[in-house]
Protein backbone atom coordinates (compact mmCIF):
# COMPACT_ATOMS: atom_id res chain seq x y z
CA UNK A 1 0.00 0.00 0.00
CA UNK A 2 3.17 2.24 -0.57
CA UNK A 3 2.19 2.85 -4.33
CA UNK A 4 2.75 6.87 -4.49
CA UNK A 5 -1.63 6.82 -5.94
CA UNK A 6 -2.72 4.45 -3.60
CA UNK A 7 -3.66 6.58 -0.41
CA UNK A 8 -7.05 7.98 -2.26
CA UNK A 9 -10.01 6.39 -3.14
CA UNK A 10 -11.73 3.61 -1.16
CA UNK A 11 -10.12 1.71 1.39
CA UNK A 12 -11.62 -1.36 3.52
CA UNK A 13 -11.15 -0.48 7.24
CA UNK A 14 -12.99 -3.47 8.99
CA UNK A 15 -13.96 -3.03 12.73
CA UNK A 16 -11.12 -3.08 15.08
CA UNK A 17 -8.48 -2.32 12.49
CA UNK A 18 -7.23 1.22 11.05
CA UNK A 19 -5.67 3.13 8.75
CA UNK A 20 -2.46 4.90 9.25
CA UNK A 21 -1.59 7.79 6.68
CA UNK A 22 1.49 9.85 6.43
CA UNK A 23 1.31 12.33 4.08
CA UNK A 24 3.62 15.08 3.99
CA UNK A 25 3.76 16.84 7.31
CA UNK A 26 0.81 15.07 8.24
CA UNK A 27 0.14 11.82 9.90
CA UNK A 28 -3.24 10.74 10.46
CA UNK A 29 -4.90 7.43 12.35
CA UNK A 30 -8.64 7.03 10.92
CA UNK A 31 -9.92 3.62 13.34
CA UNK A 32 -12.90 1.89 13.15
CA UNK A 33 -14.58 0.96 16.43
CA UNK A 34 -18.39 -0.89 16.91
CA UNK A 35 -20.62 2.53 15.70
CA UNK A 36 -17.77 4.76 15.76
CA UNK A 37 -14.87 5.88 13.66
CA UNK A 38 -12.00 7.92 15.49
CA UNK A 39 -9.47 10.17 13.86
CA UNK A 40 -6.29 11.45 15.52
CA UNK A 41 -3.74 13.67 13.49
CA UNK A 42 -0.43 14.85 14.35
CA UNK A 43 1.73 17.49 12.48
CA UNK A 44 5.41 17.81 11.69
CA UNK A 45 6.79 21.22 12.30
CA UNK A 46 8.11 20.96 8.52
CA UNK A 47 4.98 21.71 6.02
CA UNK A 48 7.85 20.63 3.14
CA UNK A 49 8.27 17.06 5.11
CA UNK A 50 9.14 14.25 2.10
CA UNK A 51 6.59 11.06 3.05
CA UNK A 52 4.46 8.81 2.12
CA UNK A 53 2.47 6.29 3.28
CA UNK A 54 -0.50 4.10 3.63
CA UNK A 55 -0.89 0.58 6.32
CA UNK A 56 -3.98 -1.04 7.37
CA UNK A 57 -3.15 -2.59 10.89
CA UNK A 58 -4.93 -3.55 14.05
CA UNK A 59 -5.91 -0.91 16.46
CA UNK A 60 -3.10 0.48 18.63
CA UNK A 61 -2.94 2.60 21.66
CA UNK A 62 -2.21 6.30 20.58
CA UNK A 63 0.43 8.17 22.47
CA UNK A 64 -1.49 11.01 24.83
CA UNK A 65 -1.71 14.38 23.85
CA UNK A 66 -2.76 13.59 20.21
CA UNK A 67 -5.92 15.38 19.13
CA UNK A 68 -8.85 13.15 17.91
CA UNK A 69 -12.20 13.43 17.04
CA UNK A 70 -14.81 10.75 17.32
CA UNK A 71 -17.76 9.90 14.76
CA UNK A 72 -20.74 8.51 15.86
CA UNK A 73 -22.74 6.15 13.25
CA UNK A 74 -25.36 3.13 13.04
CA UNK A 75 -24.03 2.42 9.34
CA UNK A 76 -22.74 -0.59 8.97
CA UNK A 77 -19.96 0.51 6.16
CA UNK A 78 -16.28 -0.38 6.80
CA UNK A 79 -15.19 1.58 3.11
CA UNK A 80 -13.67 4.62 4.04
CA UNK A 81 -12.92 7.06 1.46
CA UNK A 82 -10.33 9.37 1.24
CA UNK A 83 -10.19 12.18 -1.21
CA UNK A 84 -7.92 15.13 -2.58
CA UNK A 85 -9.24 18.61 -2.43
CA UNK A 86 -7.53 22.38 -2.79
CA UNK A 87 -8.14 24.82 0.09
CA UNK A 88 -11.29 26.00 0.99
CA UNK A 89 -10.09 29.70 1.12
CA UNK A 90 -8.22 31.66 -1.96
CA UNK A 91 -4.66 30.86 -0.94
CA UNK A 92 -2.26 34.43 -0.93
CA UNK A 93 1.32 33.44 -2.06
CA UNK A 94 3.62 36.03 -1.78
CA UNK A 95 7.51 35.42 -3.33
CA UNK A 96 10.45 34.97 -1.10
CA UNK A 97 11.73 37.48 -3.16
CA UNK A 98 9.75 40.26 -5.10
CA UNK A 99 9.28 39.62 -8.40
CA UNK A 100 9.29 42.22 -11.25
CA UNK A 101 7.86 41.77 -15.38
CA UNK A 102 8.84 43.78 -17.41
CA UNK A 103 6.33 45.95 -20.07
CA UNK A 104 4.90 43.84 -22.67
CA UNK A 105 6.34 40.44 -21.58
CA UNK A 106 4.80 37.63 -19.77
CA UNK A 107 5.93 34.76 -17.83
CA UNK A 108 4.85 31.96 -15.59
CA UNK A 109 5.96 31.12 -12.17
CA UNK A 110 5.13 27.56 -10.51
CA UNK A 111 4.30 27.55 -6.44
CA UNK A 112 2.79 24.62 -4.34
CA UNK A 113 0.30 25.03 -1.32
CA UNK A 114 -1.06 22.56 1.29
CA UNK A 115 -3.42 19.88 0.09
CA UNK A 116 -6.58 19.44 1.51
CA UNK A 117 -7.89 16.08 2.70
CA UNK A 118 -11.67 14.80 3.07
CA UNK A 119 -12.42 11.64 4.45
CA UNK A 120 -16.23 9.76 4.16
CA UNK A 121 -17.72 6.83 5.12
CA UNK A 122 -20.34 4.92 2.74
CA UNK A 123 -20.90 8.84 1.04
CA UNK A 124 -21.43 10.50 4.48
CA UNK A 125 -18.39 13.29 4.73
CA UNK A 126 -16.49 13.10 8.26
CA UNK A 127 -13.92 15.66 7.82
CA UNK A 128 -11.68 17.34 5.71
CA UNK A 129 -8.63 18.65 7.16
CA UNK A 130 -5.25 19.79 5.21
CA UNK A 131 -1.79 18.53 5.41
CA UNK A 132 -0.16 21.44 6.24
CA UNK A 133 -1.89 24.28 8.33
CA UNK A 134 -1.15 27.45 6.53
CA UNK A 135 -1.38 31.01 8.40
CA UNK A 136 -4.58 32.95 8.27
CA UNK A 137 -4.76 36.47 6.13
CA UNK A 138 -6.63 39.32 5.30
CA UNK A 139 -7.03 40.31 1.75
CA UNK A 140 -8.65 43.45 0.43
CA UNK A 141 -8.24 46.82 0.11
CA UNK A 142 -9.08 47.47 3.48
CA UNK A 143 -10.04 46.18 6.83
CA UNK A 144 -14.04 46.00 5.77
CA UNK A 145 -13.71 45.23 2.46
CA UNK A 146 -12.09 42.51 1.36
CA UNK A 147 -11.97 38.47 2.43
CA UNK A 148 -10.48 35.97 4.78
CA UNK A 149 -8.01 34.27 2.74
CA UNK A 150 -4.97 31.75 3.64
CA UNK A 151 -1.05 32.60 3.13
CA UNK A 152 2.40 31.32 2.18
CA UNK A 153 5.43 31.78 1.23
CA UNK A 154 6.99 30.79 -2.60
CA UNK A 155 9.80 30.84 -4.37
CA UNK A 156 8.22 31.63 -7.05
CA UNK A 157 10.25 28.88 -9.38
CA UNK A 158 10.19 30.04 -13.65
CA UNK A 159 10.93 26.88 -14.64
CA UNK A 160 9.00 23.86 -14.25
CA UNK A 161 11.97 21.73 -13.51
CA UNK A 162 13.47 23.44 -10.83
CA UNK A 163 10.12 22.50 -8.59
CA UNK A 164 10.91 20.21 -5.48
CA UNK A 165 8.18 17.63 -5.63
CA UNK A 166 6.71 16.53 -1.99
CA UNK A 167 3.62 14.88 -1.25
CA UNK A 168 1.05 16.99 0.09
CA UNK A 169 1.26 19.79 -1.99
CA UNK A 170 -0.53 20.99 -4.89
CA UNK A 171 1.00 22.75 -7.66
CA UNK A 172 -0.28 25.88 -9.70
CA UNK A 173 1.34 27.59 -12.66
CA UNK A 174 0.61 31.15 -12.67
CA UNK A 175 1.10 32.81 -16.05
CA UNK A 176 1.42 36.92 -15.53
CA UNK A 177 0.88 39.36 -18.44
CA UNK A 178 1.96 42.63 -18.36
CA UNK A 179 0.35 44.59 -21.43
CA UNK A 180 1.63 47.80 -19.46
CA UNK A 181 4.93 50.34 -20.41
CA UNK A 182 6.42 49.87 -17.18
CA UNK A 183 7.72 47.34 -14.77
CA UNK A 184 4.95 44.94 -12.66
CA UNK A 185 6.13 44.13 -9.36
CA UNK A 186 4.56 41.02 -8.04
CA UNK A 187 4.68 41.10 -3.96
CA UNK A 188 1.46 38.78 -3.64
CA UNK A 189 -1.02 36.78 -5.99
CA UNK A 190 -4.11 35.51 -4.39
CA UNK A 191 -5.27 32.05 -6.14
CA UNK A 192 -8.91 31.37 -6.14
CA UNK A 193 -7.76 27.54 -5.35
CA UNK A 194 -11.74 27.13 -4.71
CA UNK A 195 -12.72 27.37 -8.32
CA UNK A 196 -10.37 25.01 -9.48
CA UNK A 197 -10.29 21.22 -9.60
CA UNK A 198 -7.54 18.53 -9.23
CA UNK A 199 -5.46 16.60 -11.99
CA UNK A 200 -2.79 14.02 -11.71
CA UNK A 201 0.68 14.31 -13.30
CA UNK A 202 2.38 11.40 -14.54
CA UNK A 203 4.85 12.06 -12.13
CA UNK A 204 2.28 11.59 -9.37
CA UNK A 205 2.13 15.20 -8.46
CA UNK A 206 -1.24 16.90 -8.29
CA UNK A 207 -2.07 19.67 -10.29
CA UNK A 208 -4.53 23.11 -10.55
CA UNK A 209 -5.49 24.07 -13.66
CA UNK A 210 -2.81 27.27 -14.58
CA UNK A 211 -4.34 30.67 -13.32
CA UNK A 212 -3.41 33.76 -15.50
CA UNK A 213 -3.45 37.45 -14.34
CA UNK A 214 -3.67 39.62 -17.26
CA UNK A 215 -2.82 43.27 -16.51
CA UNK A 216 -4.62 45.29 -19.27
CA UNK A 217 -2.52 48.34 -20.52
CA UNK A 218 -1.57 51.06 -17.66
CA UNK A 219 -4.59 50.53 -16.04
CA UNK A 220 -5.37 49.56 -12.57
CA UNK A 221 -7.33 46.39 -13.68
CA UNK A 222 -6.52 42.88 -14.45
CA UNK A 223 -8.31 39.98 -15.54
CA UNK A 224 -7.96 36.84 -13.33
CA UNK A 225 -9.13 33.25 -14.99
CA UNK A 226 -8.67 29.92 -13.78
CA UNK A 227 -7.96 28.06 -17.25
CA UNK A 228 -9.09 24.17 -17.75
CA UNK A 229 -6.68 21.47 -16.64
CA UNK A 230 -4.33 20.79 -18.57
CA UNK A 231 -4.75 17.26 -21.45
CA UNK A 232 -1.49 15.66 -19.83
CA UNK A 233 -3.38 15.50 -16.46
CA UNK A 234 -6.06 12.73 -14.81
CA UNK A 235 -8.58 14.34 -13.11
CA UNK A 236 -9.15 13.18 -9.36
CA UNK A 237 -11.07 13.99 -6.66
CA UNK A 238 -14.17 16.09 -6.91
CA UNK A 239 -15.14 18.85 -9.33
CA UNK A 240 -14.21 22.62 -7.79
CA UNK A 241 -15.58 23.40 -4.28
CA UNK A 242 -17.32 26.43 -5.82
CA UNK A 243 -19.58 26.02 -9.38
CA UNK A 244 -19.84 28.69 -11.83
CA UNK A 245 -17.91 30.63 -13.55
CA UNK A 246 -14.48 30.14 -13.27
CA UNK A 247 -13.64 33.61 -13.90
CA UNK A 248 -13.23 36.62 -11.57
CA UNK A 249 -12.73 40.17 -12.45
CA UNK A 250 -10.25 42.18 -10.57
CA UNK A 251 -10.51 45.66 -10.29
CA UNK A 252 -7.63 46.86 -8.34
CA UNK A 253 -4.74 45.55 -9.56
CA UNK A 254 -2.98 47.40 -6.64
CA UNK A 255 -4.89 45.21 -4.53
CA UNK A 256 -3.95 41.86 -6.20
CA UNK A 257 -0.76 42.14 -6.68
CA UNK A 258 0.73 44.59 -3.99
Amino acid sequence: MNDATSWWGAHEVPIGSQLRLSLGSLDLWVQHLANEWRIARTRDPDPLRDERSLQLSDIEVLPDGIEQERFATDRPDAQLTLAPRTADRAFVVRPSAPLSLVAEDSVSFFCSTPLWLALSVGGAPLTELPTSRPNDSWFGDSTRVGQLCYAGRTAARLRVQALLRRPGRVYTEVRLINHGSDLLRIERVQLPLPHARLGLATDHTVWTPPVTVERQGDKPDADMKVGALAPELRPVGDGPRLAGSPSIMVRALSALLS
